[in-house]
């Protein structure tokens, strides 16, 4: 995605804060989302929240040059990290005009907790995608929480009232008004597609003669609906791969298998998502014109059969990312 011609170097910002951030927060961003935004993008986003205060004022304005000497990156790098930064979620851009010229707010935002982005469909797909399927289990595991579950275990811990005795609870102006003044902006939604426009009663009607429980589609429809987007899989394409995944037992599906087959079976011609405008787009531009299709890896040209078999279950490998591997704005 091209710089825009008003986004200057000159150009004054400041840093908002949308949301609370914790110590837990930068373990996230480090480990889930470095994968996807690049280690700029995320120097770029620790730096800001560590310059950030929750009520900025007018003296707190900078030239965009600070930015650029603290990261020592050009205006393009700074860009492209900003924008990464936008697109998973982590920061939202304002612009103004004033006497002083054009300045550019920068609205900070905390990452969506571990266990939301393993439960988020594109988040999990995303990184799933670019890290493998081993290192995805291994990031899983490590945001593990093992609670105490066993039966033989009785509950005896103390309730409110318990230990506190309330005589009378009346909520005032102040508690109401607090309510109000502590609330963090909700997290921008991140997300490839919300399935409009895809058959969903062919893929319905190929699965059901595979096995497939009736419901589980639409249990299943957001993710399948970015994985859908993610690997441009036809109907029938999709259906065989589902069938794959499905429990004969329970008509039950299985996403991570799924995704495991998908991955394991398909190598994508060019990033989905990648940056708009660069060398590389005009060149594919022909492509881009109609959807892209996953193709199997054994049908790649220049493919050796003998090694199909053996391809990495991410992009890259089994648990590895590539030392020149873009992220997903591109490479850093």
């Amino acid at each position: 995605m091209a710089r825009p011609s008003n986004y200057m170097a000159q150009d004054d910002f400041i840093v908002v804060q949308a949301t609370y951030f914790s110590d837990q927060d930068q373990d996230v961003v480090v480990h889930l989302y470095q994968p996807l935004i690049g280690p700029v993008a995320l120097a770029l986003y620790l730096s800001l929240w560590n310059d950030s205060h929750r009520q900025p004022a007018a003296a707190d304005r900078r030239k965009q040059t600070a930015l650029m000497d603290l990261l020592g990156v050009d205006l393009d790098t700074l860009y492209s990290a900003r924008i990464r930064l936008e697109a998973l979620g982590l920061m939202k851009t304002y612009t103004s005009t004033d006497a002083g010229g054009r300045y550019w707010a920068y609205e900070l935002y905390r990452p969506v907790a571990a266990d939301r982005f393993f439960q988020d469909d594109t988040l999990s797909l995303l990184l799933f995608d670019r890290v493998g399927d081993g290192r995805f289990a291994q990031l899983a595991n490590r945001y593990a929480i093992h609670t105490v579950r066993a039966q033989s275990w009785q509950d005896v811990s103390a309730s409110l009232l318990d230990v506190f005795e309330l005589t009378s609870v009346v909520p005032t102006a102040g508690t109401k008004s607090a309510k109000q003044t502590v609330a963090p902006k909700p997290l921008p939604e991140v997300t490839l597609s919300d399935g409009a426009g895809y058959d969903w009663d062919l893929l319905e009607q190929l699965t059901a003669k595979g096995g497939l429980r009736s419901g589980q589609l639409g249990q299943h429809r957001a993710a399948l609906a970015q994985m859908a987007t993610f690997y441009g899989l036809t109907p029938p394409v999709f259906a065989r791969f589902i069938q794959q995944a499905t429990n004969r037992a329970t008509g039950e599906l299985s996403l991570r298998a799924l995704r495991q087959i998908v991955e394991q079976t398909y190598q994508k011609q060019a990033p989905h998502l990648k940056p708009k405008g660069t060398a590389s787009a005009s060149s594919a531009s022909s492509a881009d014109a109609q959807p892209r299709q996953a193709v199997p890896v054994s049908q790649r040209a220049g493919a050796d059969p003998a090694r199909a078999g053996n391809a990495a279950t991410g992009i890259f490998g089994r648990g590895q990312a590539p030392q020149k591997r873009p992220a997903l704005c591109g490479a850093e």
